[in-house]
């Protein structure tokens, strides 16, 4: 019998039973006779002895934990727009005649308090340990958030266009998800082989890609090549983040807006919650033995 199927099955029982009775079951489902009926019957006794261990305190942990982590996009975003009108207003006030290259770029410098926010955030929550499978559910938390604020506006306010926002800002927050769940999975199995290092530069090699390819594919979908030629496409994230390629029509700017300084505050908290928090089956899951 396939051994993965086996783990899956023992992953039903709560972490307890698994830490206790994990390598029984599995020997007894590798040795089955019966496996089809073995492993049915295996698998409605865990989800049984699941069902039976769910409490109202721990319900409420779970909601809580939830409730706090679906926070972290809104109160990110929230930081990122009070710091860049906060350095807007002081260029304004310490060089009123200041250019719009010096004023974008001083207010990318404001967001660095506010990824330091990301980090120690990430750090306190990822350490309560209450959340699971941390690398899946955080960037899919917080692509779902934005995406739902982004578009808020479209459909109260006139003028807005849903259709563009999808096509823009939900297409490039869908790339970024599912290019930092890769990510996720594959600093996992560098952690497991190749240590916490490597799985470290993994990670930071792996969020640049999916911030880039979400940069790509929001000014593909906004701008045509006549405004933002394709040849210039590597270089569009760290332009629109630094303030250091700002176009006098602003067209790169205007394409993006916040979102690549937003999806970087929210690729440091995916990548350091995932890393502070390790999803915990794994370290109660049996060693099994090989596929029978």
């Amino acid at each position: 019998m396939h051994a993965r199927l086996i783990r899956a099955v023992v992953a039903l029982y709560p972490a307890a039973m698994r830490e206790r009775y994990g390598d029984e079951i599995a020997d007894l489902l590798v040795r089955s006779r019966r496996p089809g009926r073995d492993l049915l019957d295996a698998a409605g006794t865990g989800l049984t002895e699941r069902a039976g261990g769910v409490t109202r305190p721990r319900v409420r942990g779970a909601a809580r934990a939830t409730l706090s982590l679906l926070a972290v996009p809104l109160g990110l975003e929230v930081a990122m727009v009070a710091a860049m009108t906060m350095g807007v207003i002081l260029t304004g006030m310490v060089v009123p005649t200041a250019s719009a290259r010096v004023v974008f770029g001083v207010t990318a410098a404001t967001v660095i308090p506010v990824a330091l926010l990301a980090w120690w955030w990430a750090r306190r929550l990822g350490r309560a340990g209450t959340i699971a499978a941390p690398a899946v559910t955080a960037p899919t938390a917080m692509a779902t958030v934005l995406v739902i604020t982004a578009i808020g506006p479209a459909v109260v306010l006139p003028g807005d266009s849903m259709a563009y926002t999808l096509s823009t800002v939900g297409l490039a927050t869908a790339a970024w998800c599912a290019a930092l769940l890769l990510v996720g999975a594959v600093v996992q199995r560098v952690r497991v082989r190749f240590g916490a290092r490597a799985a470290a530069v993994t990670a930071v090699i792996g969020g640049l890609v999916a911030l880039e390819l979400s940069t790509i594919v929001n000014v593909l979908a906004a701008r045509d090549a006549t405004v933002l030629p394709r040849e210039y496409a590597l270089v569009w994230y760290p332009l629109s983040v630094t303030g250091l390629g700002l176009d006098p029509g602003g067209d790169l700017i205007d394409a993006v807006g916040i979102l690549p300084g937003l999806l970087t505050l929210y690729t440091l908290f995916a990548l350091r919650f995932a890393a502070v928090a390790p999803d915990r089956r794994r370290a109660a899951e049996p060693a099994l033995a090989p596929t029978a």
